[in-house]
């Protein structure tokens, strides 16, 4: 593939001890021995890095550099590339750029360096998406997973199935040709297909967990006032971020902050108390903003104080929750304050069907048996899973299509379905064809990577 020279920053911009700048594509040596001095880059052993100093436009010295030669096919992009360590500094690094730019370089887009790489056969999309998320992990759970999916394990699970959906299609197209009735079909059929079934809706059951990784998981605590919400909020924070005070309606707006649970990062979110009625602007404004926080989260945990007899108030949180049930949406019960002589009613709860735990926001008792069923939640089962959106929607449209050929009137239907289930599959790796889809793809990259 003939392509052009592209250079960028590869570091954050900013001071620092250094500043790298990559330079990619067939003009790479000849445009670093232009400008380096003490030894020619172009006969620079591959795999090596040597010493030497950059002259600038008007002939004196830029800066000393270290230059790392990587000769393709055996770099990063398949192609020649030199990564040109200079001082940290975003005046010396910019100008470096410029200098190559002058000699016949062009500036890198947005994981332009990454799309070579896939374009070049170098790494497979889910490999180079599994950089970003490497970039990106903010927990060890979440580097671990996005390290798997680097060394090619959603790939290998999906190379498997791949294999076995090309077995099916070539074992029905067998019996269509020997079949006019097209109503025949391989005694196995069902089976291997059901097995199929089965795999991919396990791995987009994981990736539908796995998102939370890298995406995050939205948590939102709710209940009327005074029930120990903010007092809950920070034992779970593991700091004081929410005001508390005895009287009620302390918490007139969400107060935030990101906690870890399990190695997964969670965004809480402490509302205000819900009312029994809604009549005042302030009510208003404060029911308004925990609906915001209902729903956009994944978690609702819904705090009753357990020392009092429910009020009206309580009773309207359960009614203004139940939507969510159909929406997907995962809730909690907590009973705060079991501590003291529990006073709520054992029945009160019962109808709702959620799950329900009793905890001491104030002396920590089974915090950390509610931290644990957050963690639950949200913690994916397998490293290697799928985590973004593209793979699930991939995914997802293998296993309608797999379900739909099970149940295709006749052989040439299923044959069809298989086909589009092996091309939804096939697409977690292999759409270096689609433009389309590689922008979306790497327009989320940094330049430089």
């Amino acid at each position: 593939m003939k392509t052009d020279t592209i250079c960028a920053v590869a570091t954050p911009p900013g001071v620092g001890g250094i500043a790298v700048v990559r330079v990619s594509g067939p003009l790479t040596f000849p445009v670093l021995d232009r400008v380096v001095r003490g030894f020619r880059p172009s006969r620079q052993p591959d795999h090596t890095v040597r010493f030497g100093r950059v002259v600038g436009r008007d002939g004196a010295e830029l800066d000393e550099v270290v230059v790392a030669a990587f000769r393709a096919p055996r770099s990063y992009t398949g192609e020649d590339v030199a990564e040109v360590s200079c001082h940290g500094g975003d005046y010396i690094a910019g100008e470096l750029v410029r200098l190559f730019c002058g000699q016949g370089c062009r500036p890198a887009g947005p994981g332009e360096f990454s799309r070579r790489a896939v374009l070049n056969g170098r790494l497979s999309l889910s490999r180079a998406e599994a950089v970003l998320d490497l970039i990106n992990a903010r927990t060890p759970q979440a580097h671990a997973a996005a390290l798997a999916r680097y060394h090619g394990g959603l790939a290998h699970r999906t190379r498997a199935m791949l294999a076995e959906l090309d077995e099916c299609r070539a074992r029905l197209e067998y019996y269509i040709g020997f079949d006019e009735s097209d109503a025949v079909r391989p005694r196995d059929f069902e089976h291997r297909g059901r097995r199929l079934l089965v795999q991919v809706e396990r791995l987009s059951a994981d990736a539908e967990r796995a998102r939370f990784l890298h995406e995050g998981a939205r948590v939102a605590i709710v209940g009327r006032s005074n029930v120990g919400k903010s007092t809950l909020f920070n034992r779970l924070a593991g700091e004081e971020r929410a005001l508390v005070a005895p009287g009620p309606g302390t918490t007139r707006d969400r107060v935030e902050t990101t906690v870890a649970f399990g190695g997964v990062p969670v965004l809480l979110s402490d509302t205000g108390g819900i009312p029994a009625r809604t009549g005042g602007r302030l009510a208003r404004g404060v029911a308004e903003r925990t609906a915001q926080a209902v729903d956009a989260a994944d978690l609702v945990i819904a705090v009753f104080d357990g020392s009092e007899p429910a009020r009206p108030a309580d009773r309207r949180v359960l009614r203004t929750l139940d939507p969510t049930a159909g929406a997907g949406r995962e809730v909690l019960c907590v009973v705060n304050k079991c501590d003291r002589k529990e006073r709520l009613g054992a029945g009160f709860l019962s109808p709702c069907r959620r799950p329900v735990i009793r905890v001491s926001a104030r002396t920590g008792t089974n915090i950390g048996r509610l931290r644990s069923f957050v963690a639950r939640r949200f913690r994916p089962g397998r490293e290697t899973a799928a985590t973004n959106r593209r793979h699930r929607s991939a995914l997802n449209d293998c296993r309608a299509a797999l379900a739909r050929a099970l149940t295709a009137p006749d052989s040439a239907c299923a044959l069809a379905e298989l086909e589009l289930a092996h091309a939804a599959l096939a697409g977690l790796d292999a759409p270096a064809d689609r433009a389309d889809v590689l922008d979306r793809v790497f327009n989320r990259f940094c330049v430089g990577k």
